[in-house]
């Protein structure tokens, strides 16, 4: 049985309604401000409860105000958070691994083969950036700050793409 403390348990709640407010201010473009959350919540809460955050905020925004394409965000959201929180752990392992299942699904799909190249250029970037992100992340907590711009910037680019990928 999982043991969910107080503590965490407010903390999703509180990021859940941040997610679900950002949903909200957006102007109508493709994004919306939510993603900008999701380094956040994926450094503060970790990967798990971070997914769980984003899950429920995207899919109360979603039900709150529906949009056609509902189902981008509350799929896309939680993963991009998910790859934040593991970043922040220096697991990188998870990470290739969604990228290797998305990316696949691209490629297999007809309009990954039509599409050029440089549509996604983004996202091999931030493929290639996943280890050293991982690698300077692992001692973001630590007393050791002089990397920590770096490594903010790297974490929150790959997971940013990485809400785009999904």
């Amino acid at each position: 049985m999982l043991h969910l403390s107080a503590k965490r348990a407010s903390f999703i709640g509180v990021f859940a309604a941040l997610h679900v407010i950002l949903y909200f201010l957006s102007f109508g473009l493709w994004r919306n401000w939510a993603i900008y959350l999701e380094p956040v919540e994926g450094v503060i809460l970790g990967p798990w409860a971070g997914f769980f955050a984003a899950f429920i905020g995207s899919v109360l925004a979603r039900v709150i105000k529906p949009i056609d394409l509902w189902m981008f965000g509350i799929v896309a959201e939680p993963v991009g958070v998910l790859a934040a929180g593991f970043l922040a752990k220096g697991r990188w392992k998870p990470v290739i691994a969604i990228y290797a299942i998305m990316l696949a699904a691209y490629f297999i799909h007809p309009f990954g083969t039509w599409l050029p190249l440089w549509t996604i250029l983004d996202i091999l970037l931030a493929l290639a950036l996943i280890y050293p992100a991982a690698k300077l992340s692992r001692n973001m907590f630590g007393e050791n700050v002089k990397l920590l711009p770096v490594s903010l910037i790297l974490l929150s680019f790959v997971a940013t793409v990485t809400d785009s990928l999904t």
